[in-house]
Parts: structure tokens; C-alpha cells; sequence
């Protein structure tokens, strides 16, 4: 049976999709006209209300061939007994626009796009899984985390939304450097270097007390069997002197070796000042490392990572920082890594500050500098713009251009274009400072600063 008034909202999903062109937005026209997803009630008669709309409930209605008077059955459709309420040729395009191969191609950009922290970075805000995904623009590539909740819904309802891969994976690359170069980390592998070699030594030590008592009984022997062959000669006294004779020589030289082992033991007492320099040999092995590579060493470090609009918090893994120090400790004494020590196993949390700037439509992420607060980059647009000013400038000044629009002319550009961006030649130089580092206010634009720029200074900075 055809409900009337969900037959004039499905009809409309179909038509402001195509419209729109944008699973996003028809979310945000619907959720703030006040529709909801279908309510309904269970078979023991609790209520189901309905929920805000998201991408899987858009997807799902717009792929339903219900609505066409068609049903499903074993993953075939057939010709159903119910009226359709969309036109055939409106659901035609609608599923032409959202085709299967389209998706799966987005999918497969997805899956392939590398992300170091693909899985374990998560939204601060709404608590959501952060998915990796890419914009292409100007011929380049640029890849994002995305807030999975903004995504489905809307990026209106997160503050978070999304971040740079490139600048949230060299900040977290950045932290681990300094965590292995760390006073608490080189003193967990001091420890454990000596306690390898401790526990190498008892084993040399044990080794060599069992080739001592070897030698002194095979000595013993060898004295009674030489006293009772100058009472009786025989052919299997001999033959038993001759045998112990070379066991004795293979047990002097086993003991010689184990001697000097001991001896090495005792000269390698590990000094902070070589362990930090093995340590920060990490900064090598990661330009060496296949991204697969990094990533399974970021996720053995980092149980979880979460951003907020001013901070990044990395949950550690004790256990997963004990195992990269049995690595390199194992590097530093060339051999196997032992299981990491139960005892590590801790979780400890880090939190680093940022801060989010918007410039010319992208928000960027701001970092601190090593013990200082949050700066922003130098502003390399604003910076290219001004000099291509001051070169017009220049080029005026010395008459090579009568006039701005032969200037113009001969940079294939518009008059007003050119005039407009002499003006930044006009701003006062503690305020080209303030710009070329980054420290305008949030938003501000190229396109106002070369507009309405007064040319006293004074009156400049409001």
C-alpha cells in the first residue's frame, strides 16, 4: 500500500539528488527541513523512531527498486503487485549517476591511497574513525583524513572535519623521533642492554664453571690411568690416555674462549652518550622504510591516535615502545630480539598542540615549534604575490612601463587585476612581517588585503 506523504518525500530524494549532484548536501536539506528516516514499531511493540539522515540512508533509498514497483528476492528482481511512485526514466538516471563502477573505483582510490595512520586516527569530536581519501586540484594530489561522521551527515555537525595526511603523519613521525631519542627511553634501553648482557654473562659463566669441573675430572682420570699403565701397559690404557688427552685440548681451548668472552662482557658497559646515538639512527631507517613498513611500526608504538581542533593526543603502547627498544637493542648487539617484557606493558598518553588556520578556502594545521607555541608557516602564496608586486613596481619606476595598463598588456593580465595587487606594495612592513610568517588573522585573504589598503601606515593595522 502507498503511503501518500512518504511517496512526495522519496520522489523529492530522487529529484534534489540529481539536482544537487551531492549526497551531502541533499543530507543537510533534509535534516534541516526536519525529515527523518522512517520510524517503526517491533513485534513486541516498542517504538522505533526515526534518525537524522545519512549517506547510507540516502544510498539506500535511492537504490531500492521498490520505489519502481519491482522486489527483490535471492539477489534478482522481479515485476512486483505494488503501484511504483518513481518514474522509471528519474530512477534510470539516478542510478546512472551513482554507478556501481564509480563507487567502486572510489573505493579502490581509497584502499590504495597510503595512510600511516590509516585505522587507528580517530575524530576527538564526535569520537568516529577517521578514513584517508584525496582531492585532486591544479594537476596535483592531495590526501585527507576525513571525520567519518561529517562524511555521511554533514561537515556542519563536526568541528574537526578534516586534516591534512601529509602534516598529522610527519607531526606523529616527528614525536616518535624525539620519543627514541628521549632520557626515559635511552635509560629503558641501557636496562635492557644490561640486562641482556647480564643474563648473556650467567650463561658464559655457567658455561665455563661446567667446562672447569670437565677438565679438572678428565685431568684426574688422565693421572690414574698414567700411574696404573706404569704397573700394567696396555693397549686400552693407551688408547683411553689418548682419548682424554684430546678431550683435555678441546676443553683448554673451549675454556680460553670463554674466558675471553667474560673478559668482552666486562668492557661493554653501555655509555647514554652511544645508546642515543643508535637510537637516533630511527631518523635514517625511516626514509628507508616502504610505507607498509612504517606503518606497521607506528601501529606497534601507537594504540590510538585522536585529533581535536587544538590538540593531538597519541595513546602509547608501553609494550609496543618496549619492542622497538628490544629491536634496536638487539641491532646494538647484532643479534635476535627477545620477546619485550611484560613489565613495559603500560599505556601512556601524549598530547600535542595545534591549531587550525584558514587560508585562500583550505584550513591548514599549525604546529609548535620545539618548545615554543603554536606558529603558523610562512604564508609562501602571500609571499610569491608580494614579489610579483614589488617586480611590477620595479618595472613602473623604472620606466620600462609608461603606464599600468601597458604593464598589464604585457603580462596578459587585466588592468584593474594588476592595480589592485600594486596596493600590497603600499602595506606597512611590520604588518608584511606579521603576513609572510603567518600571523594574520584566521581567513584573511589576498584579495582583501589588495584592496581598500590605506597608504598611511598608521591606519593600516585596523
Amino acid at each position: 500500500m502507498v503511503n501518500a506523504q512518504e511517496a512526495v518525500l522519496v520522489g523529492n530524494i530522487f529529484r534534489r539528488y540529481l539536482e544537487l549532484g551531492s549526497t551531502v548536501a541533499l543530507i543537510q536539506e533534509l535534516n534541516a527541513a526536519g525529515y527523518r528516516t522512517k520510524g517503526w514499531t517491533t513485534r513486541d511493540g516498542r517504538l522505533r523512531p526515526g534518525k537524522p539522515w545519512h549517506k547510507n540512508c540516502v544510498y539506500r533509498v535511492l537504490r531500492n527498486p521498490v520505489y519502481i514497483g519491482q522486489v527483490e528476492y535471492k539477489g534478482e528482481t522481479y515485476a512486483g503487485e505494488h503501484d511504483p511512485i518513481v518514474e522509471k526514466t528519474l530512477w534510470d538516471q539516478v542510478q546512472k549517476a551513482i554507478a556501481v563502477p564509480g563507487k567502486v573505483r572510489s573505493n579502490m582510490n581509497r584502499a590504495t591511497t597510503p595512510g600511516l595512520l590509516k585505522g587507528i586516527l580517530r575524530c576527538g569530536h564526535c569520537g568516529a574513525a577517521m578514513a584517508v581519501t584525496f582531492t585532486q586540484r591544479h594537476g596535483r594530489q592531495y590526501r585527507y583524513y576525513v571525520c567519518h561522521r561529517a562524511s555521511s551527515t554533514s561537515y556542519e555537525n563536526c568541528e574537526v572535519r578534516s586534516v591534512s595526511a601529509g602534516i598529522i603523519e610527519d607531526l606523529v613521525k616527528d614525536r616518535l623521533r624525539s620519543l627514541f631519542r628521549s632520557p626515559e627511553v635511552v635509560r629503558q634501553t641501557i636496562e635492557s642492554i644490561r640486562r641482556l648482557q647480564a643474563e648473556e654473562r650467567h650463561q658464559v659463566e655457567a658455561d665455563r664453571l661446567k667446562v672447569v669441573e670437565e677438565l679438572t675430572g678428565v685431568k684426574t682420570v688422565g693421572q690414574q690411568l698414567a700411574q696404573s699403565l706404569q704397573a700394567v701397559d696396555t693397549t686400552f690404557v693407551r688408547g683411553e690416555l689418548e682419548r682424554l688427552d684430546g678431550r683435555r685440548a678441546e676443553l683448554e681451548a673451549r675454556l680460553e674462549e670463554l674466558n675471553a668472552q667474560l673478559a668482552a662482557l666486562a668492557d661493554q658497559e653501555p655509555a647514554p652518550e652511544s645508546v642515543n646515538k643508535e637510537l637516533t639512527l630511527l631518523d635514517n631507517i625511516w626514509a628507508n622504510l616502504f610505507p607498509g613498513e612504517q606503518q606497521r611500526l607506528v601501529r606497534m608504538v601507537i594504540d590510538k591516535a585522536t585529533i581535536f581542533t587544538d590538540r593531538l593526543d597519541l595513546t602509547l603502547s608501553g609494550e609496543g615502545v618496549q619492542a622497538v627498544v628490544d629491536l634496536l637493542v638487539a641491532e646494538h648487539n647484532g643479534r635476535d630480539a627477545a620477546p619485550a617484557s611484560g613489565a613495559a606493558n603500560q599505556i601512556h598518553t601524549i598530547s600535542l598542540p595545534i591549531q587550525f588556520k584558514r587560508r585562500a578556502g583550505r584550513r591548514e594545521i599549525i604546529l609548535p615549534a620545539e618548545g615554543k607555541q603554536a606558529s603558523a608557516p610562512p604564508n609562501k602564496v602571500f609571499l610569491l604575490t608580494l614579489a610579483r608586486a614589488f617586480r611590477w613596481k620595479d618595472l613602473l619606476e623604472s620606466g620600462k612601463f609608461p603606464t599600468v595598463k601597458a604593464l598589464a598588456e604585457a603580462v596578459g593580465l587585466e588592468r584593474s587585476y594588476v592595480a589592485k595587487l600594486l596596493n600590497l606594495t603600499l602595506l606597512a612592513p611590520r604588518i608584511v612581517e606579521a603576513l609572510a610568517v603567518g600571523e594574520e588573522p584566521d581567513a584573511l585573504s589576498i584579495s582583501e588585503q589588495r584592496q581598500r589598503v590605506p597608504a598611511r601606515w598608521d591606519l593600516q593595522p585596523r
